[in-house]
């Protein structure tokens, strides 16, 4: 799935990098993906997902029974509209929480595991060499190349 997004991203360009978008629009990639998701979880596997559109999976019901059945859940910024449809969905999650995942900064939001639901605060020191790993804002690394690039060539 990271490979397909990686060809999708470039193909594409940002607007159109959601894996949820790429796999689950088509009914033989969604049915595929379902499949292959209840096979993992089988076999005590643990399938990963990521989508920035977070109503458009709840709105079929097999495809949110997937995320409804996750035992682990880590939601970060989303917008009012997907975080209403959250709070809606999610017998868990108030009010109160979707404050966590609206007004959210970078590297912070809310994290699910069974019954336990907390706020988490992930954010990286930008001075730290660890940032550099977890950093996942192509404009910014692009601009910190070109950065590089040219105290080089000075």
């Amino acid at each position: 799935m990271k490979v397909a997004c990686t060809v999708w991203l470039g193909a594409k360009g940002v607007k159109a990098s959601d894996l949820s978008r790429f796999f689950l629009e088509n009914p033989y990639t969604r049915d595929y993906f379902i499949t292959l998701w209840a096979k993992i979880r089988k076999v005590g596997g643990i399938p990963t997902g990521i989508t920035q559109n977070p109503s458009m999976i709840l709105a079929d019901t097999r495809i949110s029974s997937m995320l409804m059945n996750s035992e682990y859940l880590m939601i970060m910024k989303i917008d009012g509209p997907d975080a209403d449809v959250l709070v809606k969905n999610f017998d868990w999650m108030s009010e109160a929480m979707k404050r966590y995942v609206t007004q959210a900064e970078r590297g912070t939001g809310l994290i699910r595991f069974g019954n336990v639901v907390v706020p988490f605060d992930g954010r990286i020191d930008r001075d730290s060499p660890v940032y550099d790993i977890y950093n996942t804002d192509f404009h910014e690394k692009a601009r910190m190349k070109q950065s590089l690039e040219k105290q080089a060539g000075d």
